[in-house]
């Protein structure tokens, strides 16, 4: 009789040691895969930093890149034009037109030209004008900027737009269209102010100066 005693108190503490130690090993599972749960939710944290940092935005909104695009000028900013700086003038005298000019009738008017340069004759020698609206040249000027607006073509040079002609295979001088957008302006422009907007104005033509997405001052005809 005190032997199976004896084994019924065995087994019952060896069950009672059983329930215990598995109750401790689901526990120490527990903090386990709590730990872990930490970690995957740190490192998907930080994942998301990660893409929020490669878009270049804060939580503010759009990164100060986009904030520039069609921003308006600044008035104390010149702008670029310094491509144009060794070229002369508009409205500047000179006693004689380069060796390679040639001489272009319009309007009753015989212009020297050379390359994108437009002289007339004058009481002095010559003097440096706009291109005249209409008037033909056989090629575009060495530095050219090609400029497409919906369906039509325009080639930019020193102030003046010139389209093609291919029945005739020249380029004749158009008046600046709207909507063309340059990077530079020729010297002699100057500065209106219209309802707190600041235009450049040259020969007539009225443009408004922005700065890009590459952080480039460009300027759009507007009138």
């Amino acid at each position: 009789m005190k032997t199976y005693k004896t084994i019924n108190y065995l087994l019952i503490i060896g069950i009672a040691f059983s329930f215990t130690f598995q109750a401790y090993a689901d526990s120490g599972k527990g903090r386990g895969n709590s730990r872990n749960n930490e970690q995957n939710r740190g490192k998907d944290k930080g994942n998301r930093v990660t893409r929020s940092e490669s878009t270049g935005r804060t939580s503010g909104g759009r990164n100060s890149q986009q904030v520039k695009t069609r921003e308006s000028f600044n008035n104390s900013q010149t702008g670029r034009h310094d491509q144009y700086k060794n070229l002369p003038k508009y409205r500047s005298s000179v006693s004689k037109t380069p060796s390679t000019a040639t001489r272009i009738l319009h309007g009753g008017v015989n212009y020297s030209y050379n390359d994108g340069i437009f002289y007339k004759p004058s009481k002095k020698g010559y003097v440096v004008v706009a291109p005249p609206v209409g008037a033909r040249v056989r090629i575009l000027p060495s530095n050219y900027k090609r400029i497409v607006i919906g369906p039509s073509v325009y080639f930019y040079y020193y102030g003046a737009y010139y389209r093609h002609d291919r029945r005739l295979n020249h380029y004749f001088v158009v008046a600046p269209p709207v909507g063309a957008i340059v990077d530079a302006l020729p010297y002699g422009y100057h500065k209106v102010f219209i309802d707190g907007i600041t235009y450049y104005v040259f020969e007539g033509t009225y443009y408004r100066a922005f700065i890009d997405n590459y952080g480039e001052v460009l300027y759009e005809v507007v009138g």
